[in-house]
């Protein structure tokens, strides 16, 4: 019981920083992807 509770604890975590991710994502990779071509 207290194992599965803490996968759900983690999945929530989880959905959460997606959640964040989404709201940023584009921006970050178009950062990243511009570091990233950049370096190459």
């Amino acid at each position: 019981m207290n194992g599965s509770n803490e996968d759900e604890n983690i999945y929530n975590q989880i959905r959460l920083y997606k959640c964040e991710m989404n709201k940023t994502e584009t921006f970050q990779f178009k950062r990243v992807y511009s570091i990233y071509t950049f370096t190459k």
